[in-house]
């Protein structure tokens, strides 16, 4: 894996992680805090000790914390399936507690749902599209990652920054072909767009894509 795409993929999770929706409420994020452990995932603890018996004891209450929280959440969707906002919270603590699986699906069923209302701000959905890249990425399932990042650029199609962001995510993951068509799509739209000229020469001039595709894209900027 080269520098490039280590860094992009590491600031893509972090970016992510940020703007996971209400996953902490604001003392839940200080209880963890005090107990020496960031607000992410509970999953990978499991058997270490603590630097001292006291951390280990507040770490383990917050641990309790979360999962009486998720068997709350569970309970409440039995009877209320449809419901967003449960559906997200059990998503959010789940993922605290390492159950990706469970928490992709409680995601993906509340942006499905957002999706169908026409009432609903779209935005909330945009935030939990990432919440499922970022969880594909944490299970490193590129492919699934790149399939629910097409996805999300189809809630907003006229949003030329996911696309661009989407096609950057394929190019430094083994898909530059599928790049080059995401960037064509913002050329349509800004023929002048300089940074994605010189991404589509990038891919030229490391041989994935032809001079010959390149060229229409280039021309027109001259002419312009």
């Amino acid at each position: 894996m080269s520098k490039g795409k280590i860094f992009f993929t590491i600031n893509l999770v972090l970016c992510l992680a940020m703007i996971i929706p209400g996953v902490y409420a604001q003392s839940d994020s200080e209880q963890v805090e005090k107990a020496g452990k960031k607000p992410d995932s509970f999953e990978n603890s499991a058997g270490k000790k603590s630097d001292s018996d006291n951390d280990s004891s507040k770490y383990q209450k917050m641990q309790n914390h979360y999962k009486i929280k998720w068997e709350n959440a569970v309970k409440a969707i039995e009877l209320d399936n449809e419901n967003v906002n449960l559906l997200m919270e059990a998503g959010n603590v789940g993922q605290l507690l390492g159950k990706r699986r469970e928490a992709l699906n409680y995601y993906k069923k509340a942006v499905k749902l957002i999706l169908a209302d026409t009432q609903a701000d779209k935005k909330e959905a945009v935030n939990l599209q990432r919440n499922i890249i970022y969880l594909y990425l944490r299970m490193d399932n590129i492919n699934m990652a790149v399939v629910e990042y097409k996805n999300l650029c189809l809630i907003e199609p006229d949003n030329m920054e996911l696309i661009k962001e989407f096609a950057e995510f394929l190019k430094l993951h083994g898909y530059p072909e599928r790049a080059f068509e995401e960037y064509k799509k913002i050329l349509d739209r800004n023929p002048d767009d300089l940074v994605v000229i010189d991404q589509i020469m990038q891919l030229q001039s490391s041989g994935y894509i032809t001079k010959e595709q390149i060229d229409p894209y280039i021309n027109k900027n001259k002419k312009n």
